[in-house]
């Protein structure tokens, strides 16, 4: 795949022509066989860091140890949208299992009133003839008793917001059927990535992550709270609202790589560095690229067109398709890189981590889990393997197929040894394991 030069800025004072910076734009290359994404100029190897890491790959698209013009590589991943900053910690808040499931009925059963959808909210109205809800749109016909909602506590306690259930999956790509069965079904159409919603394609294993969304609702148990699926995610704001990039590898699309680069570890410094970025496909011949001595690829067009979603889909100027959608872009800090050392970069600080990065400490509670988890599991396999990671082990001679055959605590056919979350069934099911009693205890 080639590699595309393009003018990137960070606010809209960038876009004046001369006050825009120069950058190469590493984009995944679409398999037409399958419908899959690779990219040529990145690798998943083993890491000496944690789990899977990203590596340089030596090829003509791009020379590693002489980055003369700045990379990019763009966090790719399915996308969430909602329209304002409390709907976005919402579904945080589910990524991370932080909420407790309960019915509609029940919860009239402790406040009474009458609860009716608005967006993805249930909200309250104390007299069922109302005919107008929050916000002043116009009210759906009361939920009905089963109707399941995620209570979502905000405010220290103070308050509460309740989503629907079923929505909230569909957003987050959590469905318990496979997208194709869901859309026959109700016929709808199905969710998509936003790097392939114009093309109208499901995205490979959507909907076929249920048992992931039934973990995240056991947290209220007390069972595989050190395990989120907010791990991998990236949010940037747009036009149309807060978007949430979620690259985990439970998703298994190779679109997602650049997701799975790990930080780095103690007391090192990164060499990416998260930023957020509007970016425009330079013309074969602009100035800035003839300063500099470059041309595009001849192919540039087709793969900009294929890869990126344009910042204004309704515009009708000839050339907006040259402007890309806001990304979150990982930026390049070196001149040099070697194919065998590990990408990394800070995750940030309000980032959820279990271990010392950078000049970044881990989150207490998260270490105690994981300690006591692996402790109580097997004390021999804890002193025998190394600290807190024995409960990760698997099994000799299992290993890492990317994307889609990862070992993980979410991965139903490729389980750790020591306290397993999933046990796939032969008819295809996969059922939730309990964990290990002294996890919740820490």
């Amino acid at each position: 795949m080639p590699v595309l030069y393009v003018a990137s800025w960070d606010d809209a004072s960038g876009r004046a022509e001369g006050t825009r910076t120069v950058y190469q734009l590493l984009l995944p290359r679409r398999r037409h066989a399958d419908g899959t994404w690779a990219w040529d100029e990145l690798e998943v190897r083993d890491s000496a860091i944690q789990g899977l890491g990203v590596y340089p790959r030596p090829c003509d698209a791009i020379d590693w140890a002489d980055v003369r013009v700045p990379a990019l590589l763009p966090y790719l991943g399915v996308e969430s949208v909602v329209e304002d900053q409390h709907l976005h910690k919402c579904l945080l808040a589910v990524l991370h299992g932080d909420f407790t499931s309960l019915t509609v009925g029940e919860l009239c059963a402790r406040h009474g009133g009458t609860y009716r959808r608005n967006g993805i909210c249930a909200v309250r109205v104390a007299d069922a003839r109302t005919d107008v809800s929050k916000k002043g749109t116009a009210a759906h016909a009361p939920l009905g008793d089963e109707e399941r909602l995620l209570q979502i506590i905000e405010g220290g306690g103070s308050s509460a917001c309740y989503v629907l259930e079923k929505d909230t999956r569909e957003m987050l790509h959590l469905q318990p059927r496979p997208a194709a069965a869901a859309c026959a079904a109700t016929g709808g159409s199905s969710v998509t990535s936003s790097v392939r919603a114009k093309h109208g394609e499901a995205v490979p294993g959507s909907g076929a992550h249920g048992h992931l969304f039934e973990m995240l609702a056991s947290h209220e148990r007390l069972h595989h709270v050190d395990r989120n699926l907010a791990t991998h995610v990236a949010t940037i704001k747009r036009d149309e609202g807060w978007v949430i990039v979620n690259a985990h590898p439970a998703l298994g699309d190779g679109l997602n790589l650049v997701g799975i680069i790990n930080e780095p570890l103690a007391r090192c410094k990164p060499t990416l560095k998260l930023v957020h970025r509007s970016v425009e496909l330079l013309p074969d011949g602009a100035p800035e690229l003839a300063r500099l001595g470059l041309r595009q690829p001849l192919d540039a067009e087709e793969v900009w067109r294929e890869a990126t979603m344009p910042d204004d889909p309704d515009s009708t100027e000839p050339l907006a398709w040259r402007r890309a959608e806001r990304m979150v872009v990982y930026l390049a800090q070196r001149r040099r890189y070697a194919s065998e050392e590990e990408l990394t970069v800070d995750y940030g600080r309000s980032y959820r981590r279990e271990y010392a990065s950078g000049e970044n400490k881990p989150d207490k509670r998260f270490a105690a889990a994981r300690a006591v988890a692996a402790a109580a599991s097997d004390p021999a396999a804890f002193a025998a393997v190394h600290g807190a990671k024995a409960h990760d082990s698997f099994e000799l001679g299992v290993t890492d197929e990317w994307p889609l055959s990862l070992r993980g605590w979410w991965s139903a056919h490729k389980q750790p040894l020591l306290r397993p979350a999933f046990r796939e069934l032969r008819d295809g099911r996969v059922l939730l394991l309990d964990d290990t009693p002294a996890v919740g205890a820490a």
